[in-house]
């Protein structure tokens, strides 16, 4: 089951605003995506979050209406390879998607990907990531950790890795004693740990494993190369007339999109 959560661009929108005369309103794309709180969730019927409210206003200014659908990162990902919705955010790149998705170049997010333990257990983490290789480390299906993570998990250097169907019920398992560990975004991290109310009861492994870049990705199964070209612009324009900045003021000071 999914949920369709219509963007703030609507077609009634566009209809009034100032167009060339020959130009007709686009039909909407459709945009996968997964509930990621703070950058994206799902709040009185609408997509939500910092990353959100720059793809829409993105969108906006290039006058292509959207909507967003939430799914399972398995799912979403699996509707978006096969053409099904026109594209994904957030995405990290991964030479495998490379092949099936056209990704924009400007990342929409920077993230900082950290280990969470329970706060009386003793592990520690010196930055090596082979050290980790006697825990239990809980993962989301589908779902990329950067470079380093990733590549010690395809290397088998990593193998008591735990999946789970999504990024809440990682951490229930994490509390629970199932996983030794979890790796996850700092700051959805904490955002979930804070709607479970259960921010106490973890605490953060120093150094962070790696921060990695995460994009907007539309399928190939369509040629969408020149709007993916505009969105780049858009995204550059308004981070320098400082609409980024504005939406940022939208949400706590200590959520960082890296940029």
């Amino acid at each position: 089951m999914y949920f369709l959560r219509a963007c703030t661009i609507t077609l009634l929108m566009l209809l009034a605003l100032p167009t060339v005369a020959s130009t007709s309103p686009q039909p909407p794309l459709r945009f996968a995506t997964l509930n990621y709180p703070p950058f994206i969730y799902e709040e009185d019927h609408r997509a939500k979050g910092l990353v959100a409210d720059i793809v829409c206003e993105a969108f906006n200014r290039l006058q292509q209406p959207i909507v967003i659908e939430f799914f399972p990162v398995p799912r979403g990902l699996l509707l978006v390879n096969h053409g099904e919705v026109d594209g994904y955010f957030t995405l990290k790149k991964t030479p495998a998607r490379e092949n099936k998705l056209l990704y924009t170049h400007r990342p929409l997010i920077r993230q900082t990907f950290v280990l969470f333990v329970r706060r009386e257990s003793p592990l520690q983490y010196s930055g090596s990531i082979e050290e980790l290789a006697q825990y239990r480390i809980g993962i989301v299906s589908k779902t990329s950790y950067g470079p380093l993570f990733d590549n010690a998990v395809n290397d088998k250097k990593l193998q008591q890795i735990e999946e789970a169907r999504n990024f809440t019920i990682n951490f229930k398992k994490l509390l629970a004693g199932r996983v030794d560990m979890v790796i996850n975004s700092r700051d959805v991290g904490m955002a979930l740990l804070n709607q479970l109310q259960q921010q106490d009861k973890v605490r953060i492994l120093q150094p962070a494993v790696e921060t990695v870049n995460s994009y907007l990705a539309f399928t190939r199964q369509r040629d969408f190369q020149s709007l993916a070209d505009n969105f780049d612009n858009v995204l550059q324009q308004m981070i320098a007339d400082g609409t980024v900045e504005n939406i940022k003021h939208r949400y706590p000071a200590e959520v960082s999109i890296g940029y």
